[in-house]
């Protein structure tokens, strides 16, 4: 947002003349008010039509809401003409905040776009029956940028505002859409010639000393010979004769020379002093009384400014500053064509200096320029640059600087290093490569004059340059070198801006070449102070994306990125943010959230940020952005989405970026690896790792390094993964980077295990996975889910760091291949348990069950399980749920109900296909469905009986009755549809105990069968037969007290809830306890 408040200068660009005794052209006006439904009216006219006074004198008449903008030729620079739009708008709502968005050098290529955001925030300010004038519109250069901003402007006018654009020819070509749409209405010079009456009109105002018949008589001869050229007419009122004047003065193709020889003869009848008065303030576009009389030294200037414009002589005072006048351009051009037939060389350059240091006070900082150019004074433009220079830069105003830099001779150039310097300054956003040059051409000229902060200036350019290009990091080695010299002694001593600059400059070159140096905490601490303090809040953002990525990517260090994205999100004001920023804010944060396992929380920010790069054009950070939506979907699953990301990353791609293109080739592999494309994610991993070896950056290399070794494991080719992995190892090391170390070891497990090495790989598993425990992360490699998932599996089977590895997969919703049923520690996204009960969870969490509108959904669920969970068809579930429905309708209701479920429970989790229902068992799992599981496996090692292991069987022993909690649905659900699984588990459970208790018993282990029949008489207190293998159980454990309780027990169930006594083999059992 510019929050620049207009000078007096900018005033005047940005206030309409004003001009005593002018001719309200009524006509006109109503031709104006006619043609207001067009949105922008275009009077076309030659100088001296009056065009300028016409809108003037129309603004004051007809009171509209108004900017008045004066074009000149430094508005072909698009950063000048928003820059002075800003103050444009300020100065019309009387100083009050307005939020404008800031035109940076970024912007450039996406200019239209924000020219559209700009317009419409513009239009908005200014109000209904607003109206905007584009005065001496023609100084635009054809080839500015400018002219298509002001072509979004046109698209952009809302209803009942219209822009008004004053100029010396007609539109362009570029404008040709606008005119055949009817979107231009054009007044050319025919329409605003003065008409006979008009003329006559200007007569009587001017004319007091004949009568009005001499008058009517003196504007008809005007008239006749002027064809309403104003110009040409006050030009004739001047003159004392008219018997000279030639009759095609009227016509459009003379009415410049003619100027100049009216002009002359009447400037040729001014007394000397008041020629040399109007020549010498002709050199400035605007001043007032006290300047007018300081550079002509002239103590009559206000007697003679007034009588100029008492005459109407092309002489307006200004609206905005009460005591400013102006020359019309016509007869300012007139004079300045003069000036140097009227001096001679010496007094000229002495009075453009003068009048230079002028405009200097009054901040007309280009025409300053001009003049000390014209003047020879390179020494006074030399101090305008160095004042100027930084605040040109800030302001996006590198043109502007460049062209004053590129006026010096050469051979000044060469002996003025800060010159070149700043030369270099204003190339650096458009041209790196000439920018370093000249950077390292100063650097030696400070270095041999001793110009200690001459060299630093220098040195942070140079480093900057290859910031900006993102490529040749190794040829920063050097120049990290030389600055540890350069800052010997006091480095206390460098000024604020200077010390700041240095820092930050030095922090990313040891990111990207050298991360491994031993003063990068110090230089990580120096930016981090920046950060903190900085009143700049876009700086701040700026900087703070940077560490936050050598705190996330680079090393890991996710505390220290959570307290800056904290400091960060405290100041940002999002609604009040420009784009750029906004979009920076935006990527920062993605880059966070993915890197914290926050996967939705970063694609929404993707979204956020490519959203606004798309409004406005710009794609600055749109690798950056996708990057973070490729990391987030791929660990989300969601492929496709991933790979649209990439193919958007590839069109953004500046492919001299060699940082960028490793990263894009790094994420095309990992996304290949994810679908198996072994083949095509080789040939991008390996051109991943030549464009690291030749950007000189060392972390993006090992990132290549790691997806090529990843790339050979996959392929069998396990000979170069050594290599490669003890390079990345030994880096992580060095930098003490936590990400590469965790992501290293993840693959050097997958080698392991390739190998069949289990012990070695779950070994590297334990190490990474504790090292990220400590940390409190739980990222990851965007190309490992599948691959984590299977490692996870292994390490849950070794009991490895359980509580961390079920973290990790809930956190990233790992899905293995094949689900791991064997496994109770396996975290799944969604957990029914029906025995004994019905709750449903996700990551442990309850789902609501008691919802009217999950009511159907659920009972479907009920169904499908009863039914058992795979492959039931559609025609026995609308039998049970839809018996009353017929046909499509009921085909309907199953598939409105599935997809309810399905959003219910999980997209993937509940799969139709080919008409029958199944519930896939690497996204849900059912405590039914896996009791019925171990029971077979169960029985599976009973029937084994010697060779099985006797642990094992205690394990699953134990998981069974973990999982047996009661009958199916328990008292939830009695429908005669639930009754024959309930059966069925109830039996088969009631089957397993007393095959598991019959097990230890004629294994000798007592406690055990014991523990079996126990269980099963909780389970079923009248099943008589495990009263009897349990009272014989005790007695051949000697335990007859407890035989005989046991029976009396026995009695009395039978009795209380069947009404019938224990059998004779039940009393047989008991007597025998009494001998």
């Amino acid at each position: 947002m510019n929050k620049n408040k207009p000078t007096r200068a900018s005033l005047a660009k940005l206030s309409p003349p004003r001009i005593p005794n002018v001719l309200l052209r009524e006509r006109l006006f109503e031709s104006l008010d006619r043609l207001g439904d067009y949105p922008v009216i275009w009077v076309s006219a030659p100088g001296g039509f009056g065009k300028t006074v016409l809108a003037a004198s129309y603004l004051q008449q007809s009171g509209r809401n108004s900017i008045w903008y004066q074009v000149d030729e430094g508005d072909s620079d698009p950063a000048a003409f928003f820059e002075f739009l800003d103050l444009a708008l300020s100065y019309q709502l009387q100083g009050q905040s307005t939020s404008m968005p800031a035109f940076s050098p970024e912007y450039h290529e996406g200019i239209e776009a924000f020219s559209r955001h700009y317009s419409r925030i513009l239009f908005e300010q200014i109000g209904e029956n607003g109206l905007l004038v584009l005065d001496n519109f023609q100084s635009l250069l054809e080839d500015s940028l400018t002219h298509q901003a002001v072509r979004q402007f046109i698209s952009e006018i809302p209803l009942g505002v219209n822009v008004l654009v004053l100029s010396r020819s007609d539109p362009g070509p570029e404008y040709s859409r606008f005119r055949a749409n009817g979107s231009i209405a054009l007044l050319d010079w025919n329409d605003i010639a003065l008409n006979e009456k008009e003329t006559e009109q200007v007569c009587q105002l001017r004319i007091n000393s004949v009568g009005k018949k001499e008058v009517r008589q003196i504007a008809a001869d005007i008239h006749r010979v002027t064809r309403g050229w104003a110009a040409g007419m006050v030009l004739m009122l001047e003159q004392s004769s008219r018997l000279e004047i030639p009759h095609d003065l009227g016509q459009q193709e003379n009415h410049g020379l003619i100027f100049e020889y009216f002009a002359g003869e009447v400037f040729q009848q001014e007394p000397k002093e008041t020629k040399e008065f109007l020549l010498k303030t002709a050199l400035l576009p605007l001043f007032t009384i006290e300047i007018a009389e300081m550079l002509t030294k002239n103590p009559d200037a206000e007697d003679v400014l007034q009588g100029l414009t008492r005459r109407n002589f092309f002489t307006y005072r200004s609206a905005s500053t009460a005591d400013a006048y102006e020359y019309h351009p016509l007869f300012r051009e007139f004079l300045l064509s003069r000036i140097e037939i009227f001096f001679n060389v010496r007094e000229l350059r002495k009075i453009q200096s003068h009048a230079g240091d002028l405009l200097v006070e009054c901040d007309w900082l280009t025409e300053a320029a001009t003049l000390y150019c014209q003047a020879k004074q390179w020494g006074k433009l030399s101090g305008l640059v160095k004042r100027q220079g930084a605040e040109l830069m800030r302001k996006g105003r590198h043109l502007l600087l460049r062209n004053w830099l590129q006026s010096f001779p050469l051979e000044y150039l060469e002996q003025q290093p800060w010159m070149e310097y700043w030369l270099g300054m204003s190339l650096q956003p458009v041209n790196t490569r000439d920018s370093r040059n000249h950077f390292i051409r100063v650097y030696e000229k400070f270095t041999r004059a001793g110009d200690r902060a001459g060299q630093l200036a220098a040195w942070s350019g140079i480093v900057e340059t290859y910031i900006h290009d993102m490529s040749c990091f190794d040829d920063l080695d050097h120049w990290i070198q030389t600055l540890d010299p350069l800052l010997e002694g006091n480095p206390l001593s460098l000024d604020v801006q200077t010390d700041a600059r240095v820092s930050v400059a030095m922090f990313t070159a040891l990111m990207y070449r050298q991360p491994d140096h031993d003063r990068m905490s110090y230089w990580e601490g120096k930016v981090r102070e920046i950060i903190f303090n900085t009143p700049d809040l876009t700086r701040r953002l700026g900087l703070g994306s940077q560490l936050l990525l050598y705190y996330t990517v680079w090393t890991g260090e996710i505390p220290k990125a959570t307290v800056l994205l904290k400091v960060l999100k405290q100041s940002m004001n999002l609604e009040g943010m420009d784009p750029l920023s906004l979009i920076l804010w935006h990527s920062t944060e993605a880059t966070y959230w993915w890197k914290t396992g926050e996967t939705t929380s970063c694609i929404a920010s993707v979204r956020k940020g490519l959203e606004v790069a798309s409004q406005f054009d710009v794609h600055v950070y749109d690798v950056l952005l996708l990057a973070s939506g490729i990391y987030a979907s791929c660990s989300q699953n969601r492929l496709d989405q991933a790979q649209a990301y990439l193919d958007q990353m590839e069109s953004h791609l500046n492919r001299s970026r060699l940082v960028d293109v490793v990263h894009f080739h790094y994420l095309a592999a990992g996304l290949a690896i994810v679908r198996g494309e072994l083949g095509m994610a080789r040939e991008y991993a390996e051109t991943a790792l030549d464009a690291g070896h030749k950007s000189g950056a060392l972390y993006p290399e090992m990132l290549a390094r790691l997806i090529l070794a990843l790339c050979l494991i996959r392929q069998g080719n396990l000979a170069e993964v050594v290599f490669h992995l003890s390079r990345i190892s030994d880096l992580a090391e060095r930098i003490k980077s936590h990400s590469l170390s965790y992501l290293n070891r993840l693959v050097a497990s997958e080698a392991a295990f390739s190998c069949r090495e289990m012990e070695r790989g779950i070994g590297f598993l334990k190490d990474a996975f504790e090292h990220e425990r400590d940390l409190g992360r739980v990222y990851h490699g965007f190309w490992w889910d599948r691959s984590l998932a299977e490692n996870c599996i292994q390490a849950l089977e070794q009991n490895l760091e359980v509580d961390f590895i079920q973290r990790l997969i809930c956190s990233h919703e790992l899905i293995p291949a094949k689900a791991p049923l064997h496994l109770d520690n396996w975290v799944w996204p969604i957990r029914i348990h029906t025995l004994g009960r019905f709750t449903v969870t996700h990551y442990g969490k309850a789902l609501p069950t008691s919802a009217k509108s999950s009511k159907k959904p659920l009972e479907l669920l009920k169904v499908l399980i009863a039914l058992g969970g795979r492959q039931v068809g559609q025609e026995s579930l609308i039998e049970i749920l839809w018996p009353d429905s017929e046909g499509d309708a009921a085909v309907q209701s199953l598939y409105t109900t599935t997809h309810r479920l399905r959003k219910m429970l999980s997209e993937q989790g509940v799969v139709m296909a080919d008409g029958r229902l199944s519930l896939d068992p690497c996204y849900i799992w059912v405590d039914c469905l896996a009791f019925l599981r171990m029971a077979g496996a169960l029985q599976d090692c009973l029937i084994k009986n010697d060779k099985a292991d006797p642990d094992h069987i205690l394990h699953l022993q134990g998981q069974l009755f973990h999982l047996y909690q009661g009958e199916f649905l328990g008292s939830s659900d009695i429908s005669s549809v639930f009754v024959p699984m309930q059966e069925k588990l109830h039996l088969r459970f009631l089957k397993l105990i007393d095959s598991l208790g019959r097990y230890w018993q004629s294994r000798g282990q007592m406690e055990n069968s014991i523990t079996c029949f126990e269980h099963a008489l909780e389970v079923d207190p009248v099943a008589e037969e495990f009263y009897q293998s349990l009272m014989t159980v005790y007695m051949q454990a000697g335990h007859t007290s407890e035989a005989v309780s046991l029976f009396h027990r026995c009695r009395k169930n039978l009795s209380t809830i069947l009404g019938v006594s224990p059998s004779k083999t039940t009393v047989d059992i008991y007597n025998s306890t009494q001998k």
